[in-house]
């Protein structure tokens, strides 16, 4: 991390380290990434995604966390850009890892999982074309910024699953249900890396084409000899 001079305070940024860490791009947007004097970096290891939040959590020093899993990467400045807004919980757009990739912020969320609308890219496209904040009733906390003080009117654990809802839906719930509001900013966004299969595949016609698959979810392409493009053939 890169420190700098700013009017920020200090804080921390946690990365929770699973078993598929994809290392070289994070350590390389880390190493990029710029920080106020005086941030800590903190990882979490292990397979329980909510036990690792909460342990960075616990162990968080300064005056908020940034919280960040490990098959991400980013721009150097986004931390920065989230800080300048001074609200108490922000999240860049950030995007499923499979189709069709949709943004990890929700317009409807419950704690007890009856109700649940994410956006799509559709909705903020028509609903929000030039804006660069809005308010988020729970989005995934892959870059998700918060004020420390959020952490200490919530009674722990922070997250937790609860039945079918998440935890990060249960965090921005209870995040709400604290007084404090969830915002996601619309200019910044962060990339989610996934592994993908491609297998070449022939139809009955004999032509050939090309399997994408992405997380159990395939897209099937064909070339295009004319553009030298491939081109979506269907979704199986």
């Amino acid at each position: 991390m890169r420190e700098i001079e700013t009017t920020h305070a200090a804080g921390t940024v946690g990365v929770i380290c699973g078993s598929l860490a994809r290392y070289r791009q994070l350590f390389t947007s880390l190493d990029r990434l710029k920080v106020p004097r005086g941030t800590t970096l903190l990882y979490a290891e292990g397979a329980d995604l909510a036990q690792n939040t909460n342990k960075l959590i616990t162990n968080m020093t300064g005056e908020w966390l940034w919280i960040m899993g490990d098959d991400h990467q980013f721009k150097p400045d986004v931390l920065l850009n989230l800080l300048n807004h001074q609200v108490d919980v922000v999240v860049p757009i950030v995007c499923r890892r499979r189709p069709f990739f949709h943004p990890v912020i929700f317009s409807i969320a419950a704690l007890d999982g009856s109700k649940g609308q994410m956006h799509s890219w559709p909705s903020l496209s028509t609903e929000h074309p030039h804006e660069a904040l809005i308010e988020v009733e729970a989005a995934g906390s892959a870059g998700m910024l918060v004020r420390k003080r959020v952490f200490g009117s919530i009674h722990p654990p922070w997250f937790e699953w609860r039945g079918t809802t998440s935890e990060d839906v249960v965090f921005c719930c209870k995040v709400r249900q604290a007084g404090f509001k969830i915002h996601a900013d619309l200019t910044q966004t962060l990339g989610h890396l996934t592994t993908c299969n491609l297998e070449p595949v022939r139809n009955e016609k004999g032509q050939w084409g090309m399997t994408i698959t992405i997380d159990g979810y395939n897209i099937v392409l064909e070339p295009n000899a004319a553009t030298q493009t491939w081109e979506v053939r269907n979704n199986a």
